[in-house]
């Protein structure tokens, strides 16, 4: 296929090329040279700005976005559904900058219950960032460029963020990776229902990206987006264990991402103790969170899903820690 220029382009072009029309030439030919010379720089003007609609035309935007779409874990309502109808609305006003709620759903009201904290009509971006559960694609940090179908309706992507993050070299574009992962297939309905008017920005992370690379990476995503997007962090924390020890781990992680202390958070990496299933992630998380100056987190609700099936006995619980980020100013 190919390149399409914009309109203004495309008479630019006309004009260019209009210069290189054979002039009437004199007896002796004197004309030649300068005709000659006019379709040298016609032509060059021509590739220059052949090249620039092609670049313009090439990179995503919202206007470019593929035509592909990935689907939300449920293609019915009910479990979201039911998931808002078992919460009381309580919208904080100013609207929280970043959003932290679990992807389990046993306890998919804890979602509705935070992402309603932060529900807008406004026609914004949410960062969305979850775990690469299973390290799949070639990136460390994964972005998708795809809308999402959800039960209530199309959740489009913010593909141009997506596409210029990608040429920052801090994400890959690859959807290959997202056809399975739960960790956002689970929320995006949530998103839908709370930000109608929202563009969705995935990004999946895996366990191996660096601490450098999640510097760079909160970083890029602020310089692109400022701070007025809307971060979800998707994050189950302590993983396979017994209810005592999830309730102290928790403790510990509940600590820890209160003060921003990064160096806690790798300690947690180097153990053999699961206490969030994206340490990378939450650090990411965390310092976008401190770019924008949403500083204070408020806890919503920690909890396990020993307690939810009224299990205590369980040694496979998964723990909860759900909660919202605001600017210390509010």
């Amino acid at each position: 296929m190919g390149v399409r220029f914009p309109l203004r382009a495309q008479r630019q072009i006309r004009r260019l090329s209009s210069v290189g029309r054979a002039p009437r030439l004199h007896r002796d030919g004197r004309r030649f040279e300068s005709y000659s010379l006019h379709m040298k720089i016609a032509l060059v003007a021509v590739v220059v700005l052949a090249a620039a609609a092609g670049a313009l035309y090439l990179r995503p935007s919202v206007e470019s976005c593929p035509d592909g779409v990935h689907y939300s874990y449920f293609s019915t309502p009910g479990v979201f559904d039911d998931a808002y109808a078992a919460i009381t609305s309580t919208a904080v006003n100013p609207r929280p900058s970043g959003l932290l709620v679990n992807h389990h759903l046993l306890a998919a009201h804890l979602i509705a219950t935070v992402l309603d904290r932060g529900a807008s009509d406004d026609p914004l971006t949410v960062v969305l960032i979850s775990p690469n559960h299973f390290a799949a694609g070639r990136g460390m940090a994964i972005a998708s460029t795809y809308g999402w179908t959800t039960p209530y309706g199309l959740l489009p992507a913010d593909c141009g963020a997506a596409g210029r993050l990608a040429e920052r070299g801090v994400v890959r574009i690859e959807e290959g990776p997202f056809e399975k992962e739960h960790g956002v297939s689970g929320i995006v309905p949530f998103i839908k229902k709370s930000f109608p008017h929202a563009r969705v920005l995935p990004i999946i992370v895996k366990d191996t990206l660096s601490p450098k690379e999640r510097v760079e990476l909160a970083n890029a995503l602020y310089e692109e987006l400022g701070p007025d997007a809307l971060m979800v962090g998707s994050f189950d924390f302590s993983h396979e264990t017994t209810l005592s020890k999830a309730e102290t781990q928790d403790v510990q992680s509940l600590a820890a991402l209160r003060v921003f202390e990064y160096q806690t958070l790798h300690e947690f990496e180097d153990s053999d103790v699961i206490y969030v299933d994206s340490i990378p992630g939450l650090e990411v998380m965390l310092r976008y969170m401190q770019k924008v100056g949403a500083t204070h987190f408020e806890l919503v609700a920690n909890t396990n899903s020993a307690l939810i099936t009224k299990r205590p006995t369980a040694t496979d619980v998964t723990s909860y820690i759900v909660g919202y980020f605001t600017k210390v100013n509010n």
